[in-house]
């Protein structure tokens, strides 16, 4: 990638991100393969944040062309990197790009829940849902 390159690509994302259109899934997705530093982790946990990394992703096409690198990132990144193609399938088939066609993903969300609940963590891993019980 020639200096030019990356930083039109630093600056699709930054404009994303400053126009508040990601979510941190999407900001993990950036920053971690425009290689800036960082130590969000964060993955999809719904169509919602995957219609956002979708957004990410076709606004700043470096992104997508180093999707598999995220897989180094958390087990979760993994699992969904692995099925990312059949995830934004599901996606586009049933909600659309931005929810074009409909306003519930649900097939999608079944999915995503299907990939993200076979996850066995690392230490380190950022557990998909976080239930904090009171005493």
């Amino acid at each position: 990638m020639t200096m030019y390159y990356l930083h039109e690509q630093h600056s699709k994302a930054l404009a994303l991100i400053a126009e508040g259109k990601t979510g941190l899934s999407s900001q993990a997705l950036a920053f971690n393969l425009l290689s800036l530093n960082t130590t969000e982790t964060s993955h999809p946990r719904d169509p919602a944040d995957f219609n956002r990394c979708l957004r990410m992703i076709y606004a700043v096409p470096a992104v997508k062309s180093n999707l598999q690198s995220m897989s180094k990132v958390s087990t979760y990144w993994e699992a969904l990197v692995e099925h990312w193609d059949q995830i934004e399938q599901c996606f586009l088939d049933e909600a659309g790009f931005e929810w074009e066609k409909s306003k519930k993903a649900p097939k999608t969300y079944k999915l995503m829940r299907s990939v993200l609940d076979a996850v066995t963590p690392r230490k380190g891993d950022i557990p998909t849902f976080s239930i904090y019980l009171s005493k």
